[in-house]
């Protein structure tokens, strides 16, 4: 599946927000999404598992002794139901 992300990156220091970084990820080939179903709790879930194994590495490498919030947005995909489907990484 061919998907296009849009990336921002807090990243925290000493409990203080000290850098956002924001990355544009354009024709990236993952594998298909998870089918929707009627079960909304289950779907959620399944596209959770899915985006942490397939999108979280776009993110980027960890920066030492700072945390990091990822907020990932798809923003183009051949699967047009995802487009602007967000998920949230955090460490």
């Amino acid at each position: 599946m061919i998907i296009s992300l849009r990336i921002r990156t807090t990243y925290e220091a000493d409990g203080q927000a000290d850098e956002v970084l924001t990355i544009d990820v354009t024709g990236a080939d993952v594998p298909p999404a998870p089918p929707m179903t009627a079960d909304v709790d289950a779907d959620a879930d399944d596209m959770n598992d899915w985006a942490l194994q397939h999108l979280q590495r776009f993110t980027g490498p960890p920066r030492p002794g700072r945390r990091a919030w990822h907020d990932v947005q798809i923003t183009g995909c051949s699967r047009p139901d995802l487009i602007r489907v967000a998920f949230y990484f955090g460490n």
